[in-house]
């Protein structure tokens, strides 16, 4: 109540003391919220030492949320000696549990590696499972996969739906490759009317590059600034 201001003025150091006494009663996701705390310094000085040991004593217990944060600080160095095995091990457990965040990571991580075709598969799988519990990032990652036809079979038809469903979650890069198939007919039928829709989106949300297509193509749009 008080990290929210709910029924109370909102107050970071009052939300830590109480994550604290819970925490030390052995209560997960108090220990989560401090781990947050101390991460951001949001009611005590930022610590990333600190953040380190509340989200292990979290993840320990088998919470998604502080796995996923115990595996971002090991892969950045954050508050303990960067370690990607470690990050992945951690990652993995978020993910099994179906946390989408990691799942996401996971994915990337697979890709990015240069394993061959069995690295490709599990980013594939990985990007999937996140993208199916909503995650817009790994529907727009998806997306550009089945267009280059790497590691995926080329596939406009599945590019279109993937950024479709990711566009309609706001996400502005999504948006603006949407936009600009349909402005440009690539893999899908050219319609102004719909390039204008997508483009203006993300140009609404302070897109840099669908604001630059926007005032190159969008003259003759009607309404284009």
């Amino acid at each position: 109540m008080y990290l929210l201001g709910r029924g109370v003025a909102q107050n970071d150091a009052q939300a830590v003391l109480w994550s604290r006494k819970a925490a030390d009663q052995g209560d997960v996701n108090s220990k989560c919220n401090l781990a947050s705390m101390y991460l951001l310094g949001r009611g005590v000085a930022q610590d990333d030492t600190q953040a380190v040991l509340w989200s292990r004593k979290a993840a320990e217990q088998g919470l998604a949320e502080c796995q996923y944060f115990l595996a971002t600080m090991y892969r950045n160095g954050w508050g303990i000696e960067r370690d990607d095995a470690q990050a992945v091990g951690w990652l993995q457990r978020a993910a099994d549990q179906r946390f989408p965040l990691a799942q996401f990571a996971l994915g990337l991580i697979y890709m990015n590696s240069q394993g061959g075709p069995d690295d490709d598969a599990k980013a594939v799988s990985w990007l999937r499972k996140a993208a199916d519990q909503g995650d817009a990032h790994a529907k727009y990652i998806l997306g550009l996969l089945y267009v280059e036809g790497a590691p995926v079979a080329q596939d406009h038809a599945q590019k279109v739906s993937s950024l479709h469903k990711a566009a309609d979650q706001g996400d502005a890069y999504a948006q603006t490759d949407l936009g600009s198939m349909y402005l440009l007919g690539r893999g899908i039928a050219r319609d102004e009317a719909q390039a204008a829709l997508w483009l203006r989106k993300a140009a609404d949300q302070g897109f840099a590059p669908a604001r630059d297509v926007v005032m190159t193509f969008g003259k003759g749009w009607g309404g284009t600034k």
